[in-house]
């Protein structure tokens, strides 16, 4: 594993095993410099709103998983997937432009492509995007009336059933959900499941390993890879505080 971990190679961490090539696949997650939009945007500051600065974090499958020896076609296969459903990358600014930024809309179009593939090997990563493309880039998240708060609740267990390790979007929605009075038992269930998958993740856990060496070790090159660094610590206070307030709420009804 390189010293430095470029976001897009944390991301594609999640999807890697003990095979050294599957770890160098980066999928094509947006570009993002959190030491950048914290200072330049007022809005989105804290470990709450931290979701919004992370791409989606998709846990894809290994080669081992899929058959797909070479791991560049192994992720390009399952990224050809998700944009069947959804589209992806620029094609998404484009989508949402036409569609008025609605989440209704691509709750229906997930809803039929969910139904159509549901025993489909790849549907696990549909499930754990196009969540995160309703609940995030469509903005269902603010929602607050009580259908909205419904959908959120629907597509954050949707981020369940696909093993998703989104730590701080989980968390923040399922925080929201308490603040607006939706039912602790069904928060406290959806929190238990969250945590259960977390902690006999693999994965999850060696992300974190991972991403905890690259911050605890001091570069020789201070000032050409301090933002990097700095970036790597946000990046990792943010999942484990979201799986720490996970925690607490998978504790709330109890």
């Amino acid at each position: 594993m390189k010293r430095y971990l470029y976001l897009t190679t944390v991301v594609a961490v999640l999807s890697c095993n003990n095979n050294v090539k599957d770890r160098t696949v980066p999928p094509k997650p947006e570009s993002v410099n959190l030491v950048k939009k914290d200072k330049d945007d007022a809005e989105v500051q804290g470990a709450r709103l931290g979701y919004k600065q992370l791409p989606p974090l998709i846990k894809y499958l290994t080669s081992a998983e899929t058959g797909i020896t070479d791991p560049v076609q192994n992720i390009k296969a399952q990224e050809d997937f998700l944009s069947e459903g959804l589209p992806v990358g620029a094609s998404l600014l484009e989508w949402k432009e036409k569609q008025g930024n609605s989440w209704e809309k691509a709750d229906k179009l997930y809803a039929d492509f969910v139904n159509q593939h549901k025993d489909h090997k790849y549907i696990s990563d549909f499930r754990q995007y196009g969540a995160y493309v309703i609940l995030v880039k469509l903005n269902l998240l603010g929602d607050d009336s009580p259908e909205g708060l419904e959908k959120i609740y629907f597509y954050l267990n949707e981020l369940v059933k696909g093993n998703s390790i989104n730590t701080p979007l989980i968390s923040y929605g399922l925080s929201k959900l308490k603040e607006k009075g939706f039912p602790e038992t069904k928060i406290s269930d959806l929190a238990n499941k969250v945590k259960d998958n977390l902690q006999s993740s693999s994965r999850f856990t060696s992300f974190k390993s991972n991403l905890k060496q690259s911050i605890s070790q001091p570069s020789a090159k201070k000032k050409e890879h301090a933002a990097e660094e700095e970036n790597h610590v946000k990046i990792y206070q943010m999942i484990e505080e979201g799986e720490n307030n996970i925690k607490l709420l998978a504790q709330s009804h109890k």
